[in-house]
């Protein structure tokens, strides 16, 4: 009997030595998404593959990606952002934002997702007359929101009325309503399974056409060729280096699993898991790459 009192308590003694730690992982877009069903798959595998942390997805939408980031940025526990492309993009297109040296990158996790603009009242986007005004729904700050400032820089004779959503599926749903001209979404099932009716594809962003729908590029319609969206994995920039490759680490190996690889092919891209020590340079390289994309488009 005694043996057993004193097992009961050093267990209950161990017991925060054991614990696994709970680990908020921020996500700032639609929950309806592919790219959240890709996280889900991501997180799910990565919780199973490691006893030490239980990381659960958290949204915390708004701005574009800032409410998630500035959340990120604030809180004195450990918590992860996952957040795609615009992570980059808002900074450089709105004044009261963030400054991307607060985060450290651990993982890219899918690369180079197109999107397109979805129509269900013109085919092309070319189609447009010079005298109208092309409704377009975008998620201010974001990667679609990008879509529509680039094709505005870039060819002075069509003209876009931006209309800002908090993400894609809702701008889409008004679309398919018939309450806006068009709407900037990715190019994927989670997307397209909702056309019902006739549903034109104005184009797809980046070098490629893509599951039958052309390029802006192939169109004469120009800026577009390399924005396309990927996703990433931040911290905070002052965790301690070995932290954070633990972490990047578990992101890593999770992100190899089928259905994370399945989630992210069908939005067009590609699994792009590469090592650590390979982070600091591609995440330079995306803020270069980024500036010089949005270097003529004022900020607001």
């Amino acid at each position: 009997m005694l043996k057993r009192i004193l097992l009961s308590l050093f267990v209950l003694l161990c017991w925060p030595v054991f614990a696994q730690q709970t680990v908020q992982v921020v996500w700032p877009f639609s929950m309806a998404s592919a790219n959240a069903s890709m996280l889900r798959a991501l997180i799910e595998t990565a919780n199973l593959q490691q006893s030490e942390y239980n990381f659960v997805l958290v949204n915390k939408p708004g701005a574009g990606g800032a409410v998630a980031v500035q959340s990120v940025i604030s809180t004195k526990e450990l918590s992860i952002l996952t957040i795609t492309s615009s992570y980059y993009i808002r900074p450089l297109l709105f004044k009261d934002s963030y400054s991307t040296d607060q985060l450290s990158m651990l993982n890219e996790i899918c690369s180079n997702q197109p999107l397109g603009i979805f129509s269900t009242k013109i085919k092309k986007i070319t189609d447009v007359p010079n005298d109208k005004n092309l409704s377009i729904g975008i998620n201010p700050g974001s990667v679609t929101n990008l879509v529509s400032r680039a094709i505005l820089d870039n060819n002075s004779s069509i003209r876009l009325v931006e209309v800002g959503y908090k993400g894609t599926p809702e701008a889409t749903t008004d679309m398919l309503g018939g309450h806006l001209d068009s709407s900037v979404d990715f190019i994927g099932p989670s997307t397209t399974q909702r056309f019902t009716g006739n549903v034109y594809t104005l184009g797809i962003t980046g070098t490629h056409d893509r599951f039958g729908m052309k390029t802006f590029q192939s169109q004469g319609v120009k800026g577009l060729e390399h924005v396309t969206a990927s996703q990433y994995v931040f911290v905070r920039s002052d965790l301690p280096a070995d932290l954070k490759r633990k972490l990047s680490d578990i992101f890593s190996k999770a992100g190899t699993n089928s259905q994370t690889k399945l989630f992210c092919e069908q939005d067009g891209g590609y699994v792009n898991i590469q090592p650590y020590s390979t982070m600091e340079q591609i995440n330079a390289t995306n803020i270069a790459r980024w500036t010089a994309l949005t270097k003529n488009i004022p900020k607001q």
